[in-house]
């Protein structure tokens, strides 16, 4: 899976939209459970070994880390073969474990370790499926399609509103799968005249691009077009058809987990959860008896875990959790698109290089200066020449706020343990952006073991399948970031709204990265 985002125009992503002057509709689906965030265990890594060698240090018998090693190696596998599904599964049937474990025999569990053995025994459920999954790239087959806007809606009104459970989906129409437990949904629509509606579903989904021991809900969001019939106020059956970009990029197939079961024959249900103090548990999984709860006010801010009572022997786990702040917004691709290819601003922003005495050389460090008119919080992001786009500023732990005073301020400051470095070679984009509210970035890549990334370097980069990938490709190109009227068309073309992050500014610097002597 490549881990940046290419970024291109489509103009014809207006036509996806909802006309400005008719009267739009909508439904409104949340569950009353969130599901939690999970590390995928990627093949190439060597897949569930790290837990199931506490597994076998357990039960005093390594038949299940041996058939993992030999069944999941760590090369020769495809890039994206890994434990998505069963990390949505076990994420809406079990709580969430927040604290590192100590059981017998010294054995001590690390949150990603008990996660890890939830995905060992949930690896091969049988489940209720809607849909088939896609053996091809073509979007003209009838399996690419075979999961219409129509068909889709029904579910999710079934599950995520009326059953109140999230709805497992894989959101890559091609031959990879990519699964993600889906715990909202909004679904706009309007008139085109007579039975036909133009529509736009959004879905909100628990990201699995995080840290193993990450805790928390890190919120992603996508937004699908559609066209479709409605009679007598129901939508007819088998009218929906995507639209736009979403004709290649939309959900393959939905599904719920019924029966508990191991791909590992060494693995046991009863064995893991006694690992993870879960107590008994059913393999027949009925819909759970889900307690009442107040709806999310904001699905981009999910409910974060309070804590599990533990005793001093279970301390709480090291890693951070999400801790988003109240009226935080989460960027949706499109909305991102908006926000690089955007040239307006609310007030005045500043954004240079504080130290540029000639042209870089790759591998030289560089300082970015920022001066805002106006206090807000300040994302940094970097563009090269070929549109890969990463988060230089903040990481996690950084405060990112700019205080009142209009004085500028250089990143890294004197005091940050964190750097910028050429690394790119050729022009060079970073563009600053000042907002009134904070935001979160979906599909932001922190799932790495870079240490590098976690103290700057050249920030991280977004993590997306590859339809998505196409669609940033059909949607923004390098030549709308170099040529300012195309840029501009570009913010009207694409119409996204960006009302929600109340008043923002932008700025950028750009500068050309020479080869280093050694590299010519």
């Amino acid at each position: 899976m490549k881990r940046f985002l290419v970024i291109i125009l489509l103009t014809s992503l207006a036509l996806t939209l909802l006309p400005a002057a008719a009267p739009a509709l909508s439904d409104d689906g949340r569950a009353r459970l969130t599901p939690w965030s999970f590390y995928w265990w990627p093949h190439r890594k060597g897949g569930l070994s790290q837990p199931l060698e506490k597994y076998g240090r357990f039960v005093g018998d390594m038949a299940a880390l041996d058939w993992e090693h030999k069944n999941h190696p760590a090369a020769g596998a495809d890039s994206w073969f890994g434990y998505c599904h069963a990390g949505s599964a076990a994420a809406v049937v079990h709580p969430q474990p927040n604290r590192v474990r100590r059981i017998r025999g010294g054995l001590t569990l690390s949150v990603g370790d008990q996660k890890g053995l939830l995905c060992a025994i949930h690896a091969a459920d049988s489940a209720d499926s809607f849909g088939r999954r896609s053996e091809t790239d073509d979007p003209t087959r009838p399996e690419y399609i075979d999961l219409t806007p129509d068909q889709l809606w029904r579910y999710l009104k079934l599950y995520v509103q009326q059953k109140g459970v999230p709805l497992i989906m894989d959101l890559e129409a091609g031959k990879q799968v990519w699964n993600y437990p889906i715990y909202h949904y909004r679904v706009q629509y309007s008139s085109t005249g007579g039975e036909d509606y133009r529509g736009r579903i959004t879905i909100w989904y628990a990201e699995d691009n995080v840290t193993k021991d990450f805790v928390g809900t890190k919120p992603g969001s996508r937004t699908y077009h559609c066209t479709f019939k409605m009679r007598g106020g129901s939508v007819v059956s088998g009218s929906g058809h995507w639209v736009g970009p979403s004709v290649k990029n939309h959900p393959d197939f939905a599904w719920y987990p019924k029966v508990t079961k191991p791909e590992n024959p060494n693995v046991s249900v009863a064995k893991v959860l006694e690992m993870l103090g879960q107590g008994s548990f059913s393999r027949n999984l009925d819909l759970p008896d889900v307690a009442l709860a107040e709806p999310m006010s904001d699905p981009g801010r999910p409910p974060q875990p309070i804590g599990m009572d533990a005793s001093p022997e279970a301390p709480k786990a090291e890693e951070p959790t999400l801790n988003l702040e109240p009226g935080t917004v989460t960027l949706t691709p499109a909305d991102l698109i908006a926000l690089v290819a955007n040239k307006r601003s609310k007030f005045h922003l500043l954004v240079q290089t504080a130290d540029f005495n000639g042209m870089y050389k790759k591998g030289d460090p560089y300082k970015v200066a920022v001066l805002s008119e106006k206090p807000g919080y300040l994302y940094l992001l970097h563009l090269d020449k070929d549109g890969n786009v990463k988060v230089l500023f903040p990481m996690d732990g950084q405060d990112n706020r700019i205080p009142p005073g209009g004085k500028k301020i250089e990143f890294p400051g004197p005091k940050d343990t964190f750097r910028f470095v050429c690394e790119a070679v050729g022009d060079n984009r970073v563009k600053g952006v000042v907002t009134s509210k904070p935001l979160n970035f979906t599909g932001l890549d922190r799932s790495g073991d870079d240490e590098s990334d976690k103290k700057g370097g050249q920030g991280l980069g977004f993590f997306f399948n590859p339809q998505q990938e196409d669609e940033m490709r059909s949607l923004l190109n390098k030549e709308v970031l170099q040529n300012d009227d195309k840029r501009e068309q570009a913010v009207r073309d694409v119409k996204a709204d960006l009302e929600g992050l109340g008043d923002f500014a932008q700025g950028e610097v750009t500068f050309y990265v020479d080869r280093a002597a050694k590299d010519k």
